[in-house]
């Protein structure tokens, strides 16, 4: 397993620190051979070694009372939060948590050493501990804001990593927080244009937000979903076909009812509309159309196999549809117009008040 192995060089580094105490100067075991070995607990961690983390904690309160040669840094400090981040336990946030304000205060106990200053890649840690818990990861995110504010901390600036995190987190419980955040980063990725702080989005957080959207539909999260898909293309970022196959689903499983009947057929006719004319219809956007979940009102069978027929009615399609997807394996085939499911079903009648 390596933890045997990995013990077997931690007592190395103790018996080096009794030769070193002995008399032999030129024996030292210091910080950067300890955070060597804190960096292997670290990746261990990530493979479900469940001592990984606590051997990790074990050795560096060693290190903290082995004198000035083997003193922590932020190395070793952020490599403990690591350990954490990686074994991604419930206790993960809490402990990754513990350990940076422990840096802080040694930080300032020693006269606010540059050596035990912490940086945004330790921050950013923190915040990925806390992934499950959204609250605690804007909490971690808001000490960043507050320092970048207050104090003019540019080496705690929030880069993309550290938006892209929260917004991540927040997505998977609130998708309105999720985009306001999605629109603070697009905000500082354009004034950061001409700044030696350069932060961006990613085509993935655009594309996380759509499948999020499409997985709890719901008429606030189309509008999310809509608003996110324009700031997608209006972007330098390129649109691609799952991006069309996400937006695609989100609406038909949101507008399914016949009182949605008119706002379905214009939302289906111009994404698809939108799609061809961006040559992005792919297999995935044309099963999309053909086997979203069907009801015996509203979006029937019927109508969704007379919206294949309408804007597919000759196979192969042409080829400018299709002119900007990238792989062979997605170019859409006829077959992929067959409903692979026949099941109907009912729509959710809305509970009594009484």
């Amino acid at each position: 397993g390596g933890l045997e192995e990995l013990a077997q060089v931690e007592g190395l580094l103790g018996y080096m620190q009794d030769l070193h105490k002995a008399g032999y100067p030129d024996v030292v075991p210091n910080t950067v051979a300890h955070n060597i070995l804190l960096s292997a607990y670290a990746r261990l961690s990530e493979h479900n070694h469940e001592d990984a983390p606590l051997k990790a904690e074990k050795l560096l309160r060693r290190m903290q009372v082995m004198g000035e040669d083997a003193a922590p840094d932020h190395i070793s400090f952020t490599k403990i939060i690591l350990a954490w981040t990686n074994a991604n336990r419930p206790t993960s946030g809490q402990r990754a948590g513990y350990w940076l304000d422990k840096l802080w205060e040694l930080y300032e106990e020693k006269g606010n050493d540059s050596r035990l200053r912490p940086k945004i890649g330790t921050y950013n840690l923190v915040i990925k501990a806390w992934k499950h818990d959204p609250q605690n990861v804007e909490k971690v995110f808001m000490q960043l804001l507050r320092a970048e504010k207050a104090k003019g901390e540019t080496h705690l600036r929030p880069n993309t990593e550290s938006f892209s995190h929260l917004i991540v987190s927040w997505s998977k419980h609130d998708l309105s927080r999720a985009v306001m955040w999605l629109e603070e980063l697009m905000r500082r990725e354009e004034s950061s244009a001409t700044s030696p702080f350069s932060i961006t989005t990613t085509p993935e957080l655009y594309k996380v937000l759509l499948r999020r959207a499409s997985l709890d539909p719901s008429h606030e999260n189309l509008s999310l979903g809509l608003k996110v898909f324009e700031y997608l293309r209006s972007s330098r970022h390129v649109v691609d076909i799952q991006a069309y196959a996400s937006l695609l689903k989100l609406g038909l499983r949101t507008l399914p009812e016949p009182q949605h009947d008119a706002d379905r057929r214009n939302f289906v006719a111009d994404t698809i509309q939108d799609c061809c004319n961006d040559g992005l219809v792919s297999n995935v956007f044309v099963r999309e159309l053909a086997n979203a979940p069907t009801y015996h009102t509203g979006w029937t069978a019927k109508e969704s196999k007379a919206s294949v027929t309408e804007y597919f009615p000759e196979w192969p399609i042409p080829a400018s549809w299709t002119r900007n997807v990238r792989d062979e394996f997605n170019i859409p085939q006829e077959s992929d117009t067959v409903r692979k499911s026949h099941d109907v079903l009912y729509h959710r009648v809305p509970e009594s008040k009484y």
